[in-house]
């Protein structure tokens, strides 16, 4: 991509701050939901005990990732300079991601695996 398109790209119209509150908040509500049935049935899942704590540290990490994108002193300054703390946060931002990412495909593998078991309970094919 060039610069130009790039910079149409990043300086384009920002939000108000009423609108970036209720996206956050829109955006918090799954994580937390995630966080409520994993805590409600972390020992009374009757087909993999592991499903709870998925749903639990996903909705952790989703969270985290959701709140520490509000903080002013994580964005980049209008000059284009980058601080310090930007780019540790863009750092922890793209480690929090990649580890949800690999965590999600886990996931799918032991939702995979409950399903055939739940389908197929007796072994049968």
């Amino acid at each position: 991509m060039s610069n130009s398109m790039m910079r149409r790209i990043t300086d384009g119209p920002k939000p108000s701050a009423p609108v970036l509150a209720c996206s956050k908040t829109v955006f918090c509500i799954m994580p937390i939901v995630q966080i409520a049935i994993g805590a409600v049935y972390l020992d009374e899942c009757p087909v993999q005990n592991k499903i709870p704590i998925y749903l639990i540290v996903t909705g952790v990490f989703g969270v985290v990732l959701n709140l520490l994108t509000c903080l002013p002193c994580t964005q980049d300054p209008k000059d284009g300079s980058r601080t310090m703390l930007s780019q540790a946060f863009t750092t922890w931002n793209s480690l929090v991601s990649t580890f949800l990412f690999c965590w999600f495909i886990t996931g799918e593998q032991l939702f995979f695996i409950c399903r055939c078991s739940v389908l197929n309970p007796r072994g049968k094919k």
